[in-house]
Formats: structure tokens, C-alpha cells, sequence
């Protein structure tokens, strides 16, 4: 679709692959129980934990190193 309108797309994938298969247990467990959405605040030392996977997982982008899975999919696209 982006190319259709005149995009060059530059790169496309997935985000939050290290935490993937924690949120899918947390969704498919405990919040399935809930009323609302599972999107809060977090612990100050849990915040702290998903921070430091995600900054393991830039880094290794950062590498070229790029999971087929997560829970948010990315798309780069340059208007030349």
C-alpha cells in the first residue's frame, strides 16, 4: 500500500519479539480474566526489567538481528 502511493520502502518487521512469549502467557492467562485493558504501570523494578530486554532487543537490531515474531509489527518507508 505504501509503495502504491509513491513510499520506497526501507525496512519492515517485528517489535517486542524478546517479550513476546511473556505477554502471550500474561494475555492468554491473567488478563483474560480482566474487565479492561491490560495496558498500566508497571512496578518500578519490573518497569526496569522490560526497559533493559528492549534495549537488548535494539541492540541486537542494531546488528541486523531481526525475530519473525513479536507483538507490534514496523514498517520504514522513505517518500524519495
Amino acid at each position: 500500500m505504501a509503495e502504491s502511493i509513491g513510499f520506497f520502502i526501507a525496512g519492515s518487521g517485528y517489535w517486542d519479539s524478546l517479550l513476546f512469549p511473556v505477554i502471550v502467557l500474561y494475555r492468554k492467562t491473567i488478563a483474560r480474566k480482566a474487565t479492561e485493558s491490560d495496558a498500566h504501570a508497571f512496578p518500578q523494578v519490573q518497569n526496569r526489567l522490560l526497559y533493559r530486554t528492549t534495549t537488548v532487543e535494539r541492540a541486537l537490531a542494531g546488528y541486523g538481528v531481526h525475530l519473525p515474531f513479536g507483538t507490534s509489527v514496523w514498517l520504514e518507508a522513505v517518500k524519495p
